[in-house]
């Protein structure tokens, strides 16, 4: 072997030496990296529990401090709070109608509610009405003071009706039905003050427990039924319409004083004529 051969093998060892070189520091470096890249992910998946931690801890520390502001309750901030939310909250029920749904077929048509702060239907004509039976008791009180009739007459207001309440002494003889000739100063200011509302009437008539039995009355239903049969009579001769008169006899069903004395026995012998709201007719 001459030199030149010895020299070109040399080379070539040394070429193999360098590449064996290099492709071990190269797999040195790809097995380190791929460590740090392991490390990393490790290091990722280990630190991941510690933001949820902290998140919870985040929102306990903001539900403490709400509850520690609203348990103050007395301060001014807390009642400014208050007030703004009461203010949101009327406006928003004022901004926001309830859109009516139509009926099923054969259901009735729902009336419409009422709205906050509107009266409720038919409150103005009922304050109405009580003026108006408040000004015929008025009335009625002025006339029975100009005929001397004050003695033995009751006019008393109540709900949506004006109640006259006159004695048997007025109007009648002991057991009589036909009204005396008197009567009329008691019975022609409640014709008047007919006449110009347009009310119903209805005329109770009322005795005490002593039983009754004469030809023409029988009983105290027949007395009772008939006086108030004669109020009636008068008022019509009067010009009121019949249709607004009604008479009723209760006997002695409805007593306002004790049967047992002569004093409530004397109370319990009377007429009460009720004025009220016209009645509507039932269709025939």
């Amino acid at each position: 072997m001459n030199e030149e051969s010895l020299r070109e093998t040399s080379r070539r060892e040394t070429a193999l030496l360098r590449e064996s070189a290099r492709g071990g520091m190269l797999r040195r470096l790809g097995g380190a990296a791929q460590l740090n890249r392991e490390d990393s992910t490790r290091d990722k998946g280990e630190d991941a529990w510690l933001m949820t931690y902290l998140d919870l801890i985040t929102l306990l520390l903001v539900l403490f401090v709400l509850l520690l502001a609203y348990s103050d309750r007395g301060s001014d901030a807390f009642a400014q709070i208050t007030h703004a939310m009461g203010e949101a909250t009327r406006q928003g029920d004022q901004l926001i109608q309830p859109i009516p749904m139509a009926p099923a077929p054969g259901q009735p048509i729902p009336q419409q509610l009422e709205q906050p702060g509107e009266p409720a239907p038919g409150s103005d004509r009922e304050r109405r009405s009580d003026a108006v039976l408040e000004g015929m008791q008025q009335d009625l009180l002025s006339q029975f003071a100009e005929a001397g009739m004050g003695a033995g007459i009751e006019v008393m207001l109540r709900q949506d009706q004006l109640d006259i309440q006159l004695s048997e002494q007025i109007l009648f003889a002991s057991g009589e039905a036909r009204l005396r000739p008197e009567a009329s100063r008691a019975l022609s200011p409640i014709a008047n003050v007919l006449r110009l509302q347009p009310y119903d009437l209805t005329v109770e008539g009322h005795t005490d427990n002593i039983p009754i039995a004469t030809e023409q009355f029988p009983s105290n239903w027949e007395l009772s039924a008939s006086r108030a049969s004669y109020v009636v009579r008068f008022l019509i001769q009067q010009g009121i319409n019949a249709e607004r008169l009604r008479a009723v006899g209760y006997a002695d069903t409805r007593p306002i004083g004790d049967n047992l004395s002569a004093e409530g026995r004397a109370k319990n012998r009377r007429v009460t004529l009720i004025i009220h709201q016209q009645q509507q007719q039932d269709p025939p």
